[in-house]
């Protein structure tokens, strides 16, 4: 069984804000932060097009091992999906979990649409078709280094944000300080 798990960014987070500061997405539109920093509907992490074969572990996908058993990888799309037969390669790598590391609706500017009602560019169901497959909803960074190691026990892992840098790696260095390195 491969579990498709969401961590809600920023869930429980504060943070302080000097007085007449705003959040960067309310003084920029995301749309206009997605095209400047990635590229926007040409997002260099929504598929294989900037990426040497050596930098897609996961075919079609930016992505790479970070550790014998974690993969570090862009979030993938529905096409991406079919077009690279994801599933089937998570299948021979033994990657048995999905973690999401994006809100819903999250870079919504960046690469192809979000799919209808999901909020994602991927229809969670989709790793489910197969009957091998099942969903989980996680709140707070804690619970995704809990899912991290329980899908540890399942088999291997792919990590994901938009890019699978930033956020991704930040789960993934809590989870080997947490679980592995106590």
């Amino acid at each position: 069984m491969v579990h498709v798990v969401y961590y809600v960014h920023g869930a429980g987070a504060t943070a302080s804000l000097l007085p007449g500061q705003r959040e960067p997405g309310e003084a920029i539109p995301s749309k206009i932060i997605c095209l400047l920093a990635s590229g926007g509907l040409d997002c260099r992490y929504e598929g294989p097009a900037c990426w040497m074969p050596s930098q897609q572990t996961v075919q079609g996908l930016y992505s790479h091992w970070v550790t014998d058993d974690i993969v570090a990888m862009a979030r993938p799309s529905s096409h991406i999906i079919k077009k690279y037969s994801i599933i089937e390669q998570f299948q021979w790598l033994n990657i048995k979990s999905i973690i999401n590391m994006l809100s819903p609706g999250e870079h919504a500017h960046c690469g192809p649409p979000l799919e209808p009602d999901t909020g994602f560019t991927y229809f969670l169901q989709t790793f489910m078709e197969t009957g091998n497959f099942g969903v989980s909803s996680v709140v707070g960074m804690m619970d995704g280094v809990k899912v991290i190691a329980y899908g540890m026990k399942e088999g291997k892992v792919a990590v994901h944000c938009l890019a699978g840098l930033e956020r991704t790696g930040v789960g993934i260095l809590w989870y080997d300080n947490m679980v592995l390195s106590p």
